[in-house]
């Protein structure tokens, strides 16, 4: 890695490049189709709703087009994983796009309270976009911050070699900013559980009252709703916790330079959870 500028697939081995092996051209494919399709549906329930969501809307495009461009750049690296702009690129979009996915899980926190109540801790529903939005600024210039520091950290052979042995300032705001996501979502899980209980709680004082179910059970579309959006800030979850462990061990490390472990871990569960997101739109689920 020490001097890879002038390499090419047909005279260097993969894995002096930065990736550590060659991007799989079919996966990367896969998930740039994913995001041209959410991107396309987002746009579409824009111009059929309009203002209806714009928030959510946006940040669900915002962060698709970041993926999209992230997930571009790998299948550039198909044909040469030795390009040092195309690695930097698609490391810092990749790492800071799920910021907007979040930004749209929280978006959608505040509506439902209004759906289902203020539960266990009675927080006011106004509340949540307060608390979590702020939050998700925060730790979008943190990430941005470190994928500044990676790329200029980066900008020559030599400064790039030592790099990616080591783990210098870049990596490291990377990591805190990626720690701050864990945390904000930890307790946004907590948070939501507490509406979710709370709601069980005044379920059974309801039916307790007139023997019959309370109207929120009936409600196909809030259930459907409540379960994506649950299982989209899991797997958000999952993947910042995969990111901190990748990158705490360095970008040389065998977890780093795992391809399966990164489409697995980070491209599929991101992807996924932005469908479940756009396929499971409040904009029809949380309609009165």
């Amino acid at each position: 890695m020490s001097n890879t500028d002038n390499c090419s697939i047909e005279s260097c081995a993969v894995e002096l490049s930065f990736y550590g092996y060659r991007p799989n051209l079919g996966a990367n494919i896969f998930l740039t189709v994913i995001y041209s399709l959410v991107i396309s549906a987002a746009a579409i329930i824009i111009l059929q709703r309009r203002r209806d969501w714009l928030s959510y809307n946006i940040c669900i495009i915002l962060g698709s087009v970041l993926e999209l461009v992230g997930y571009a750049e790998r299948i550039k690296a198909y044909s040469n994983p030795f390009a040092l702009d195309g690695f930097t690129i698609q490391y810092a979009l990749l790492t800071i796009a799920p910021v907007f996915i979040t930004a749209a899980i929280y978006i959608s926190i505040g509506q439902l309270a209004q759906k289902m109540g203020r539960g266990y801790l009675n927080i006011k529903p106004g509340l949540y976009p307060r608390i979590f939005i702020p939050c998700d600024v925060v730790i979008l210039a943190v990430q941005a911050t470190g994928g500044a520091l990676t790329t200029s950290q980066t900008s020559s052979p030599e400064a790039a070699a030592k790099y990616k042995y080591g783990k210098p300032s870049g990596v490291i705001v990377t990591i805190v900013g990626l720690v701050l996501q864990v945390v904000s979502l930890t307790v946004f899980l907590v948070l939501f559980s507490a509406i979710l209980l709370g709601q069980t709680k005044s379920r059974g004082l309801c039916e307790a009252k007139s023997k019959k179910p309370a109207a929120w059970t009936k409600s196909m579309r809030l259930s459907m709703f409540i379960y994506s959006l649950a299982i989209a800030c899991i797997l958000v979850l999952i993947r910042s916790a995969y990111r901190v462990a990748e990158l705490s061990n360095g970008l040389d490390s065998g977890l780093a330079q795992n391809e399966g472990l990164f489409i697995g871990l980070d491209g599929m569960l991101i992807a996924l959870a932005t469908v479940l997101l756009i396929g499971f739109h409040p904009v029809y689920l949380l309609k009165d």
